[in-house]
């Protein structure tokens, strides 16, 4: 479930529109007269209003057109007045004007909000405001860089992996995949729709499976890290940093839930793809030293498209495994947060 809104209703209950989207999020706006739902108010929709209406039924809701609950003289007549009042809507338009009452929508696509101005006329570049990015819904893509780096492949412009049927990305920050994970607890989702108990163990064992991934990745790792002492110590508090000797690479939301800011040391190092500190740091600016929020050295930094590649392989897919196997605190210890500083103990989460 994305969080589409997909219509919206006045307070006394009458559906003022409706919207259907693309894939990729390019809306298609269906006006209240509309009734046949293609895009265009034209003499179809009121020949269908007719013959709905004098099936006599009463019970499709178009021909009870005011909703009292009766089929009456009355229906025709506020049929009319809206089909006069009305104006179509149709592909790449999400809603009604903002001028007019009960149109100023902005939320849309996966609850993003969508933006009136730059949008245009016409809709068909629909543009949304996604927290972090900004979605250009016609072309699939987003507008600007993707802020965590490669750590989703080589397309730092890409959107859910050219998958948006399957996959979600609510504040526009992906977490790394694990694909033998996911594939394996789709398996289970397909295998035991109805037995939440069957489906539960099964994705269950695709935990071990990545735990045991997890363990056996950081028993190899954990025979040599000499590489850790050549990066360095990271500072107490952000305002302790030294200038030139770290950046800022991107948002801590991926990896290290609770950190309000992370940074990866720029060491030189005649290595093609050297390793590389990083520190995270809570919303007071002071470092984290354990939890899931810590900074965690690595073994590759992502400098570059080459090494990026390299640090997936290294630090990112492993990190994956531990995660899913629920053994984080074994990736930590593959991975030790630094405290070379001795600085005050501050656990997140």
């Amino acid at each position: 479930w994305r969080a589409d809104v997909v219509a919206l209703f006045s307070d006394t209950g009458h559906m003022l529109q409706q919207v259907r989207y693309d894939p990729y999020g390019v809306p298609f706006g269906i006006s209240k007269a509309d009734i046949n739902a293609d895009g265009v108010l034209d003499s179809s929709d009121s020949s269908l209003f007719v013959t709905l209406y004098n099936s006599g039924s009463g019970t499709h809701p178009f021909a009870d057109w005011n909703l009292d609950g009766t089929l009456n003289s009355q229906d025709p007549i506020a049929f009319l007045n809206s089909y006069n009042a009305d104006t179509a809507l149709g592909y790449g338009v999400l809603g009604y004007g903002f001028s007019r009452a009960g149109g100023a929508n902005r939320k849309a696509y996966a609850g993003y909000e969508i933006d009136p101005v730059l949008t245009g006329a016409n809709g068909r570049e629909s543009i949304y405001h996604v927290r972090h990015r900004v979605l250009l819904s016609e072309i699939g893509r987003w507008n600007r860089r993707d802020p965590l780096g490669y750590v989703d492949g080589m397309s730092l412009y890409g959107y859910l992996r050219t998958n948006p049927l399957t996959k979600q990305d609510p504040l526009g920050l992906e977490e790394p995949p694990n694909k033998s994970y996911f594939l394996c607890t789709a398996m289970c989702e397909f295998r035991y729709p109805h037995d939440l108990f069957m489906r539960e163990a099964c994705i269950a064992g695709c935990s071990v499976k990545e735990r045991d991934k997890c363990r056996s990745w950081a028993a190899k790792e954990q025979q040599d890290q000499s590489w850790l002492d050549a990066l360095p110590s990271c500072p107490c508090t952000l305002m302790d940093i030294p200038p030139g000797e770290f950046t800022e690479p991107a948002p801590p939301s991926c990896c290290h839930p609770g950190a309000a800011k992370c940074i990866r040391s720029t060491i030189a190092s005649e290595s093609d793809c050297p390793s590389g500190q990083q520190c995270c740091y809570d919303a007071k600016g002071n470092l984290i030293t354990d939890g899931d929020g810590a900074g965690t050295p690595d073994k590759t930094a992502p400098n570059g498209p080459i090494c990026t590649k390299k640090h997936y392989d290294d630090d990112v897919k492993p990190y994956t495994w531990c995660r899913d196997g629920s053994e984080l605190d074994t990736y930590r210890k593959a991975r030790p947060p630094n405290n070379g500083n001795k600085c005050p103990p501050n656990k997140v989460p």
